[in-house]
């Protein structure tokens, strides 16, 4: 796994009591996004209708829910990321698969992205046609099987 590049810590919206700190990063990444273009007056922390509009016009380029908001470990968060990652070259694609390892304890007839609709995304994730994450779980008895991340979503690379 890897460190994210974009994490906020309270809910962003309209009727959210907004982090400050939230805010101001919320404006950057969406400015090296293309999303937000820094006011006259300056770039300040505190929430504006043009981060709000600016999200909203991410979210909807994306294929999101476009409802203005943003939580921690959500999807818009986690595209955020994702797209600031791939912008910076820090790590690999996600949206380019990754060939059924050789480690037979992992790649089990449960733990098969394709007998079990999802996507295999490297050795121990997968994606589902919901853009859901999903890791290879290693039981103490039994077979392996895929667990959902919980708020965590990636772009399916078999969704157009």
């Amino acid at each position: 796994m890897y460190a994210p590049m974009f994490q906020i810590k309270k809910t962003i919206g309209d009727d959210y009591n907004v982090d400050l700190e939230d805010s101001l990063s919320t404006k950057q990444a969406l400015e090296r996004l293309g999303y937000y273009e820094t006011p006259s007056y300056g770039m300040t922390p505190y929430p504006d209708r043009h981060m709000f509009d600016s999200m909203k016009a991410f979210q909807k380029d994306e294929g999101l829910q476009v409802d203005g908001l943003m939580r921690p470990g959500g999807p818009t968060e986690a595209r955020i990321d994702q797209r600031l990652a791939q912008a910076e070259g820090k790590r690999k694609d996600t949206n380019t698969p990754v060939p059924m390892p050789d480690n037979p304890g992992v790649n089990s007839p449960r733990c098969n992205a394709q007998g079990d609709s999802k996507t295999r995304l490297d050795r121990y994730s997968a994606v589902d046609e919901h853009d859901q994450l999903y890791y290879c779980k290693e039981p103490i008895r039994g077979m392996p099987r895929w667990e959902p991340v919980q708020g965590r979503f990636v772009r399916n690379p078999n969704k157009r």
